[in-house]
Formats: structure tokens, sequence, C-alpha cells
């Protein structure tokens, strides 16, 4: 039922749909939009204020271009036309041909369908809850509800499995890095007492042979004066000169043990003085690592039987059994090089200036250098 005015024909001016709830207060303004469920015309105010309400929220509205062109009696809205012909924009949808599977309007019936049986909407709308099609296409909602379910469900899973995998992973690391912390603390506090046990045995001996130095220069002192006591007494100035001789001999060789032994100070707790030598028997010796000194070229098992520091981190090795010397770095337990001899080496020394000296007893005991 048409109210409030009707459609003009082509010639004049088009009717104007004006906003339903805004006429009810009195006020003409333009429609822009028609809502499905309320079956009214309404501006964009309204329409902005419709969705806003919960109830309201989700009702479906149809755009200028394609709300109907004419009021409805909301009593009889059930059996008007309420979707526009998506051809003929400005007619609704109030036919179905069963040929076609299709919609239209009357353009469309007249156009397309003019040989077809049409059926009228409203008459095979009411048929249609009745239908198999209808039947399944609910069948159909309710499997997609339950899939869409499914897949929000999972979704849900995989982002709670993905916080709480990130959460261990963070814990993990956390862990991990302290750790790595109690193991350099650990072996920063191992470091700093074996440093300072170290430095108090290097004052020791140091100490020690600071006295050691005093003494000598007391006894060159105490020497310098009997000798010039006696000098005119020349026995007893041969007899002076010969004791200071034998004795500062013994004191320069102590003194020349020491200082060619510098890492000594670090890795035994001898008694280094003026007047004792050196005791083997008081050396703290360590074993440290094994170095594998075996060559792919030897015939034999190695049989090391002299060896020789060339420079610092660098030995040489005889090997007897496999007649040949070889050149170990003893800081990366790796054989540098390999040289094979006319027979089978016993001895071997370093010389300066990159040389070494072998011995070889089963040739006559002839000796000879080679370049390292």
């Amino acid at each position: 039922m048409e109210v409030a005015g009707r459609k003009l024909d082509n010639a004049s001016a088009e009717f104007v749909l004006h906003c339903q709830p805004c006429l009810e207060d009195g006020r003409e303004i333009s429609a822009n939009g028609f809502c499905k469920i309320c079956k009214e015309f309404m501006c964009d105010p309204c329409i902005a204020a419709h969705k806003r309400f919960a109830i309201s929220r989700n009702h479906v509205f149809l755009t200028k271009d394609k709300m109907p062109s004419f009021y409805m009696n909301k009593d009889k809205a059930d059996f008007l036309p309420t979707e526009p012909c998506h051809e003929h924009t400005s007619e609704m949808i109030k036919f179905y041909c069963p040929t076609h599977d299709d919609l239209g309007c009357s353009d469309c019936v007249v156009l397309h369908h003019r040989n077809c049986k049409v059926e009228y909407l409203s008459e095979t709308a009411k048929q249609y809850k009745e239908s198999e099609e209808y039947e399944t296409l609910n069948e159909n909602i309710v499997h997609m509800e339950t899939v869409i379910s499914a897949l929000n469900n999972k979704v849900k899973d995989s982002e709670a499995f993905v916080s709480e995998n990130t959460k261990e992973e963070i814990q993990k690391l956390r862990t991990f890095r302290a750790q790595i912390n109690l193991v350099l603390d650990t072996r920063e506090n191992m470091l700093l007492k074996s440093m300072k046990e170290n430095e108090i045995k290097q004052k020791e001996i140091l100490s020690k042979l600071r006295d050691g130095i005093k003494g000598l220069k007391q006894t060159l002192a105490e020497t310098t004066t009997d000798m010039q006591t006696t000098e005119k007494q020349l026995h007893q100035h041969f007899i002076h000169a010969k004791m200071a001789r034998i004795r500062d001999n013994f004191k320069i060789l102590v003194i020349q043990i020491v200082q060619s032994n510098p890492d000594s100070f670090s890795r035994s707790t001898s008694r280094i003085t003026s007047e004792t030598a050196i005791d083997l028997s008081t050396v703290e010796w360590t074993k440290d690592a094994e170095l594998d000194v075996s060559c792919t070229e030897d015939p034999n098992d190695s049989w090391i039987t002299s060896s020789a520091l060339v420079e610092p981190g660098k030995c040489l090795l005889a090997d007897n059994l496999n007649t040949c010397v070889t050149l170990v770095d003893i800081n990366v337990n790796k054989v540098l090089s390999r040289s094979e001899l006319i027979g089978y080496p016993w001895q071997v020394c370093a010389i300066p200036s990159g040389h070494a000296a072998v011995a070889l007893p089963d040739e006559n005991k002839r000796k000879f250098a080679k370049h390292i």
C-alpha cells in the first residue's frame, strides 16, 4: 500500500522519499537508505543511530540506489517485494522463473522470460519453506556454523599455544643466560683465587731472591775488603782471591739458572737462594694435555727419545722408530712438519738462527744441523 504520495509519470519530477522517523517528528528529510527489517526509509543520521542500538545493530540496510521506490504498508510488508532488481535498480523483484532459476522484476519478465511460466514471488516464497531445497539450505547453514565454530576454537588454541611457547622459550633463554653467568662467575672466582695464590708465591720467591742479592752484595763487599787488606801480604791475598773466585762462580751459576728459567716461579716451590742449588724433588709437576705426535707417514708407533723447545709454543721431537723429527705446536696440539732422517735419532737440541742438531748413534755417532 502506498502512502504519503504517489509515483509521477516519466515526464514529471521523481517522487521524493522522505525519512519516515523524521516525518513522524514533522521534518521532511530525504531518505538515503532502507531498513529491510523495520521496512522503513531513513536518512543518514537515523541510519547511524539505528546501528548504535543493540536490538537493531545487525539490521540489513539497502543503499539509496537499491532501496524500494515507494512507501510500504508494514502490515503487508511480508507479501510485498523488498529487494531491488539487480538489472533494473529502480524496480523491485516480484517474479521467479523456475525454468531459469532466476529472479526478476516486471521488466525482466518482458525482456527475458516472455515464453517462460513465471511465478509470483509471494506465492513461491510460501511454498519454498516446505521444500527440500530450503531444508538442505538450513542443514548446510548449521553445518557451516559447526565448521566455523571448530575453526574458531582451533585458532584460539593456536593463539594459546603460540603465547605459551613464547613464554617457554623466553624462560629457557633466561635460564640459559643465568647458567652462563653462573659458569662465568665461578670461573672468574677460580681464576682470581689462582692469580692471587700465584702472586703470593711469586712475591715469596722474589723476596728470597732479594735476600740472596743482598747476601751477594755483602759477600762481595767482604771479599773486596779482604782483597784490599791483604794486598801487601801476597800469600794471604792469593788465598782470598782463589776462595772468592770459587764462591762467586757458584753464585753466578745459581743466578744464571734462575734467569734462564723464569717460568719455574709459577711451576715449583723450590728454595732458590745464593747458597742453595735447585732441588727438583721439591718441584710440583702437573699433567698437561696429551700431544698427538703421530703422522700418517709413520710406519711404526712413535718412540720419542728427545725433545727441544725451538721457540715458545713449538717443540722439536726425535722419533727413533720412525727415523724422523717432527715440529709440533703444543698450543693447538698439531704436527706442523715432519723430516725424514738417514738413521735412528736419539738426541735433538735447538741451535740459534733456526737450526737444530740431531744425534744419530747408528751412523757412527755423526751429528748434523738442519734448518727448522
